[in-house]
């Protein structure tokens, strides 16, 4: 059967963040091209061998409708669902909210009269066999707590009817918003793909599903929505609820001994015979389909590819510490783990569930074969350095307890720390009794607090202030300008069409006349959001970041797949529904707020990349590998991945994060012995909720820069950029020796 036949379901976007939002619950994905160019990316969903189709169509129904029409020819999926945003129509609806249609409204049909306007509209019926399904979904969630907002409680899910046309809509008092109100008054959303997309399904004959965060509420403040969180938290709410639903289609095809064994999985045997479904969700970003199972007594759990009796499964080796090991060999094998400081680095291999993070990469190594035990794994982690981190964050200032550090090698790009918290016991979830170890995975699962999420590699955070680092690159490298060149700053910049000024964080002074360099000391809000609308401009602001590796994923040297789930960082986008520069968005992104998200591994990449002349090395985990006679299998060879700034660039960006340890913001992260560079960074995480904290920086010993990190601190108020800072310091004397 060929992959496009394979394909359960097909799912459509609008816009780039509903698109990441969906391809962030898909694995193994894979590039294939309609005959008319087309591009869909075929990936699986974690837990059930379910092949997902991804496409984004841009907007307006017309598109959505061919494209939906192709997408039909090509899979002849199970089911078609278009997933997204969209702006509130119904009172009550709050932002965060999902709305899953049960019809949708093409609202523009209709016939002037002298007496007005006389609806003829079309109306496309959700598939009651897909309403039900989403109906259930929706009663797990509730009982299970899902999805993110920015205020109390869990975003709800409604069922009722959306409108779409070919407006946007942001006024409460519009003639369109009349005729919506006297024509389709029980529509609860509207928005401008789901009328075409529903009619293709329709003359195709097939299931179709529409799925909408609610992003604004079409009240004239639809700016200010799109400039804060809530439109991503909208696109995540949306993605997990379809998701989630294409999980429970029944028609999906069971799993197959090939597919498990590449997705690395470790899943039940095949004398296992009926399997049911429970939805369990972890973090805003993912919904996994776990399978509940019903073992006879006289039945053995084993894993494929394990090897038989006395045949262990190779160790995992940090500094001569073995992190990871196995009991005994064959099937009865049961895997033990030695600190919870390597726990998501590390990952885990239980029998019954999926295998993560370097279990899960190194998978066929491990495991052997039937005669012969697996090798060692040998990482490039440095025991003092990791732990110290892992120590370090735990005992922080931060009330959440969350956060993550990266610490990294400039000159070859060896990891040597990734630490994500609060942690996990991964010996929990390989407990021998399989009902324990799915218990301790659905508890962890469960938890507020979200233990299993990789923070440190796989969940992308606004930046802040750390993202002047890409600005100043723009304007040192693009821009002509100087550390020393004068520019302009003072208490607040009212970007030009913009009601919302920009304002300095208290105490930040920041005269009307500065110095880049020193605009770059203090953090000077307004001066860099003035840089990015008046000279960078949203074209230059994403070329240099994605020089510096934002909108790809930096996966680690042997993981083509991304076994290891690395997430990519991204500008967002930065103009107008029309394709016109938005002013605001660009005043804003220049201080990594807006749509600005980066993760921890790619602010200690952007460090690194300063610290080793603008030369960004590939990051890897695996220092060797040594098979089980002791003969050396792989060494680690560095290698360039890219190189966004010259030499000189890399200086003077150096000099100035210097500056900032010296004498600015980052004078925590001060150590003796060594000369230390960095940038502090503060982040709004949206209404009501306290801000991130953000230090990134690299230590220099003896003229040779021999570490990069960047440590990120989850919510951490008041004071959370000088803890982060005080703990990269920390960090930098481990790995310093002093």
């Amino acid at each position: 059967m060929s992959e496009s036949e394979d394909v359960v379901a097909v799912v459509l976007t609008a816009l780039d963040e509903e698109y990441d939002a969906v391809r962030a619950h898909l694995i193994d994905l894979r590039e294939q091209r309609h005959s008319m160019g087309t591009i869909f990316e075929v990936g699986v969903l974690p837990g059930r061998q379910v092949r997902v189709a991804l496409a984004l169509t841009g907007q307006g129904n017309t598109v959505a409708a061919a494209l939906a029409e192709r997408a039909l020819a090509m899979f002849k999926p199970k089911a078609l669902l278009f997933v997204g945003i969209a702006g509130a129509l119904r009172d009550g609806l709050r932002l965060g909210d999902v709305v899953v249609a049960t019809r949708v409204y093409a609202y523009h049909g209709g016939r002037w009269e002298p007496e007005g306007f006389r609806a003829r509209p079309r109306v496309f019926e959700a598939p009651h066999e897909l309403e039900q399904i989403a109906r259930s979904v929706a009663r797990t969630f509730r009982r299970e707590g899902w999805g993110r907002t920015l205020d109390a409680g869990a975003p709800r899910i409604l069922f009722a009817p959306i409108a779409a046309g070919e407006v946007v809509l942001n006024s409460r008092t519009s003639p369109l918003r009349e005729q919506i109100n006297r024509h389709y008054n029980d529509a609860a959303a509207i928005e401008m793909e789901s009328a075409g997309a529903a009619h293709a399904a329709h003359l195709n004959q097939a299931l179709a599903m529409v799925v909408r965060g609610i992003s604004d509420l079409a009240d004239g403040d639809k700016d200010w929505a799109d400039v804060t969180a809530w439109r991503n938290i909208a696109c995540e709410n949306a993605a997990q609820v379809a998701m989630a639903l294409i999980g429970a289609l029944p028609e999906a095809p069971p799993a197959r001994p090939g597919l498990v064994e590449r997705l690395g999985q470790r899943l039940l045997g095949a004398s296992v015979g009926s399997m049911g479904r429970r939805t369990a969700v972890i973090g805003p970003m993912l919904a996994i389909v776990l399978l509940a199972v019903t073992v006879p007594v006289a039945w053995q759990l084993t894993r494929p590819g394990h090897g038989g009796a006395g045949v262990l499964r190779g160790q995992i080796i940090v500094s001569g510490l073995v992190v990871a090991r196995s009991d005994q060999g064959g099937r009865d094998d049961r895997r033990s783990y030695s600190a919870v400081a390597y726990a998501h680095v590390v990952g885990v291999a239980p029998v019954a569930l999926p295998a993560t993070g370097v279990e899960r990469l190194e998978d066929a190594f491990l495991a052997g074969n039937a005669t012969r035990s697996g090798g060692q794994v040998v990482l490039s982690l440095r025991r003092e350095v990791q732990e110290t981190a892992f120590r370090e964050l735990s005992q922080s200032r931060n009330p959440a307890g969350r956060g993550a550090v990266v610490v990294l090698d400039p000159a070859t790009g060896a990891v040597l720390a990734s630490v994500s918290t609060p942690a996990f016991d991964p010996n929990e979830l390989v407990a021998s009794d399989p009902s324990s170890a799915r218990a301790a995975y659905e508890k962890a699962s469960n938890d507020w607090t979200q233990p299993l999420l990789n923070r440190a590699i796989s969940q992308a955070y606004p930046p802040g202030s750390i993202f002047m680092v890409v600005m100043a690159a723009a304007a040192l490298q693009n821009g002509g300008t100087t550390s020393e060149q004068m520019i302009r700053g003072g208490d607040h910049y009212q970007p030009p069409g913009v009601t919302v000024a920009v304002r300095n964080a208290p105490n930040v002074v920041c005269p009307d006349a500065i110095t880049l360099k020193q605009a770059f000391t203090v953090s000077c809000n307004t001066a860099f959001s003035r840089l990015g609308v008046e000279r960078t401009g949203s074209a230059g602001i994403e070329s240099t970041a994605r020089a510096f590796g934002f909108a790809t994923v930096p996966t680690f040297d042997r993981d083509e797949a991304n076994a290891m789930a690395v997430g990519a960082s991204d500008t967002g986008a930065m103009t107008t529904a029309a394709g016109q520069p938005d002013v605001n968005a660009v005043a804003n992104a220049s201080i990594g707020l807006a749509n600005v998200r980066m993760t921890p591994l790619q602010g200690a990449l952007l460090a690194a990349t300063i610290a080793n002349k603008g030369r960004q090395m590939r990051p890897y985990l695996v220092d060797r590998l040594v098979n089980a006679d002791g003969t050396i299998a792989y060494n680690a060879h560095p290698s360039v991945l890219r190189e966004p700034l010259t030499p000189q660039t890399a200086d003077v960006l150096s000099d100035m994060m210097y500056n900032v340890v010296d004498n600015g913001t980052g004078q925590n992260a001060r150590v003796d012995g060594i000369r230390v560079a960095g940038k502090t960074g503060t982040a709004q995480a949206g209404a009501g909720r306290n801000t991130h904290g953000w230090f990134i920086g690299f230590a220099v010993k003896n003229g040779k820069p021999i570490a990069a990190l960047a440590v990120f601190l989850e919510q951490a108020g008041a004071g959370g950029a000088g803890d982060a800072t005080r703990i990269g310091g920390a960090i930098l004397a481990a790995a310093a020796g002093t």
